[in-house]
């Protein structure tokens, strides 16, 4: 449109008229397949959004991988997602997404100093909150698939030499129904129910002193043992006992770990 620049009145009502920027709704547009429509959405770092106030709807518009990862799509049964300011592009005047707005429960408890990452799909969820104010960190993973409610930490050194250490100045405490732990020859140290410093449990023991002070003695005792017969002592056991107990006690070294400590 050709206008007269002196015209500084023609001018204002022009730029009055325009819309630069405003508040769309993410959306999945009719007719294709939504879950082929998303990875299509995060493979091109577009998406397809309707304005706030109404008219037509803008396909295809870039957005940052941030704002992305924020975005929520609708549900099956729902039209519209995410909330997300937008601005128009001066030359193309095709809309460019600079921001993801949060919907009014995803930051309920929130407060100064403190942060959460949220995601759900229906009851499986994955939450990171954290409070710098009190030093914090809660960590949240549910799940109701069978293949889901993991948390895994690959480390991985070129030498085999890697190194994942935990440090903490006080307490630990770890509950679960099943404790797997295996070394590097894939051996299996522990798969019982295990519980470390939880008073309803029993106290741990150390292998090596249950050993060498308690069971490698008895198993000695038994291979001597004489029972008081009216004859007078009985000569030692039979060679069947004496196999089986030490069958039993060579079987010690082998199901100790290879480094316990226990405080």
């Amino acid at each position: 449109m050709n206008f007269n620049l002196n015209n500084m009145e023609e001018l204002l009502r022009l730029i009055a008229n325009k819309v630069w920027c405003g508040i769309g709704f993410v959306i999945v547009p009719p007719d294709v397949d939504r879950q082929q429509y998303i990875n299509t959405c995060f493979a091109s770092e577009t998406i397809s959004i309707y304005p706030e106030c109404g008219g037509t709807s803008f396909n295809r518009v870039p957005l940052s991988q941030e704002a992305l990862q924020q975005v929520e799509f609708p549900d099956k049964d729902k039209k519209f997602g995410s909330q997300v300011v937008y601005l128009f592009h001066p030359t193309t005047k095709n809309p460019i997404i600079i921001a993801v707005l949060s919907k009014r429960n995803e930051l309920v408890g929130v407060q100064h100093k403190q942060f959460k990452l949220f995601k759900s799909d229906g009851e499986n969820l994955v939450s990171l909150i954290g409070d710098g104010g009190k030093g914090n960190l809660f960590v949240t993973v549910k799940s109701t698939e069978t293949s889901g409610g993991q948390i895994l930490i690959n480390l991985v050194q070129s030498g085999g030499t890697g190194k994942f250490s935990l440090q903490v100045q006080g307490d630990i405490f770890l509950m679960s129904n099943h404790f797997e732990l295996k070394n590097k020859t894939t051996k299996v140290l522990s798969k019982e129910k295990i519980s470390l410093g939880i008073e309803e449990y029993e106290p741990a023991v150390l292998g090596q002193t249950l050993c060498d002070d308690v069971l490698k003695p008895l198993f000695s005792a038994l291979k001597q043992l004489k029972v008081a017969t009216a004859m007078g002592p009985s000569g030692t056991p039979l060679p069947d006992f004496l196999q089986k107990v030490v069958e039993i006690e060579n079987k010690l070294d082998s199901i100790l770990s290879e480094k316990v400590e226990i405080e």
